[in-house]
């Protein structure tokens, strides 16, 4: 169980040691727990509880709050929207760093291709036809194959004089199963490896395509994409970035992607 040890700096005009530490806390899902000291003490920290009324006083502070966190939705009060960040970009203007974001298109519009060329620029750190990029690990989900994809890298790689220098990129080369819990969750342990492997942050990951990775499912259920949806969301809350999902147009290019106007709905780019 996690469990966030935030300073108290209640002596001062703004409190942001408790501050962080609540807004850590949601993230994470788990309690928050602060030192207590008399009214006329200027400490702030843990540490200073330990030396003026020992580890045993902390440890009990600790273990309250281990059992005593309540089964509640976290809430946030109008500072915390007010002092909440600015979106931020993985790709200036186009791709947020937290997001859902759908690439769709008729077969044979190179969306593959498309996905490759940002997500590469982003491995390496290098801007996308002008636009500013934040660098970030990527894992890319090729559900339709490794062997096209491969030569596609390669083939990136040697145009822009890359061959040879490595940048934090993963292929998976086989879909997942969007809808099943199970799969998902293995998903989450690889983006953890894969995480060591290359030493960086896994901030995008890119799942190709969305009809892969719902095997049987009918593409118009919206049930079926709700939990595609849900799964993508898990995702990125657990590599703390955003999933890109690559998608099919339907027959009437005019009336966008293919399938259940939900998943248009659930993303956000």
């Amino acid at each position: 169980q996690w469990i966030v040890a935030g300073d108290d700096d209640r002596g001062k005009a703004k409190n942001v040691g408790r501050e962080a530490a609540s807004a850590a806390a949601r993230i994470l899902g788990c309690p928050a727990v602060f030192p207590t000291f008399p009214a006329a003490s200027s400490s702030t920290d843990f540490n200073d509880m330990a030396a003026t009324s020992g580890i045993e006083a902390v440890r009990a502070i600790f273990e309250a709050g281990a059992s005593n966190s309540p089964d509640v939705f976290e809430t946030l009060s109008l500072d915390e929207i007010d002092n909440m960040p600015p979106p931020s970009w993985r790709i200036e203007g186009l791709i947020p760093a937290h997001a859902l974001v759908l690439l769709y298109g008729r077969p044979g519009e190179h969306k593959t291709f498309i996905a490759l060329d940002m997500v590469l620029r982003v491995a390496y750190g290098l801007d996308w036809h002008g636009k500013p990029t934040k660098q970030t690990g990527v894992l890319y989900i090729a559900g339709e194959g490794k062997y096209g994809i491969g030569q596609r890298i390669k083939g990136w790689r040697r145009e822009h004089g890359l061959e040879g220098v490595d940048a934090p990129f993963k292929l998976l080369p086989i879909a997942v199963h969007m809808l099943d819990p199970a799969s998902i969750a293995k998903l989450k342990r690889t983006i953890d490896q894969v995480r060591a492997e290359v030493a960086f942050e896994i901030g995008l990951v890119v799942i190709d395509t969305v009809s892969r990775s719902i095997p049987g499912e009918d593409e118009n259920s919206q049930e079926a994409m709700s939990m595609f949806i849900d799964g993508c969301a898990d995702i990125q809350q657990h590599c703390s970035g955003s999933v890109i999902g690559i998608h099919h147009a339907g027959k009437d290019l005019d009336r966008g992607m293919r399938g259940s106007t939900v998943l248009l709905g659930g993303c956000d780019t």
